[in-house]
């Protein structure tokens, strides 16, 4: 069977369950058929190269992420 996924046994999914406190449904799903990457995940790969920025690059950057987030907070508080 290529590609397939062996699981463990269901004693030792129940006692990574219980020492990590999640259910062990979401441990199945999310440790053995994870198979696209988070959101989180790709957000923060896309900026693995940041530091080959300048320091001027990189604080043009920051601004237009924080002016994002304003515009972003005052339409939340706009109700738009």
């Amino acid at each position: 069977m290529t590609g397939a996924v062996r699981l463990p046994s269901i004693e030792v999914i129940s006692a990574l369950s219980k020492i990590f406190a999640v259910e062990p449904a979401w441990l199945v799903d999310e440790i053995f058929f994870r198979t696209k990457k988070s959101v989180k995940s790709q957000r923060l790969e896309s900026f693995q190269d940041i530091e080959l920025l300048t320091e001027g690059q990189f604080e043009a950057l920051l601004a237009v992420k924080q002016e994002l987030l304003k515009i972003g907070m005052s339409k939340v508080n706009n109700g738009n």
